[in-house]
């Protein structure tokens, strides 16, 4: 990822799938890291989401912040838990 581009980390949880299965989301995942860094960045999604699924680039752009609201939602979320559960904890 380009130094400044903003991306969003996509680390296929493959752990549970058949093994034929894992290669297949590994082999795709390395597909759309087109640039090899780990990542599947904001740009990268959006190639993907408009060249091989057929994405307006307006439908690609709110899919895209809909997927980011909602990994910050949960991020929030767990965070808030955790706080709870630490809270409970020591009290």
């Amino acid at each position: 990822m380009a130094a400044g581009s903003t991306g969003i980390i996509v680390n296929p949880l493959v752990g549970d799938c058949v093994d034929g299965r894992r290669a297949e989301v590994r082999r795709q995942f390395v597909e759309f890291d087109r640039d090899s860094d780990g990542v599947v960045s904001v740009d990268e999604a959006h190639n993907v989401l408009q060249r091989q699924l057929g994405f307006t680039v307006d439908q690609s752009a709110k899919l895209v912040v809909v997927v980011i609201v909602v990994v910050v939602v949960v991020v929030v979320v767990t965070v808030v838990v955790i706080v709870v559960v630490l809270v409970v904890v020591v009290v």
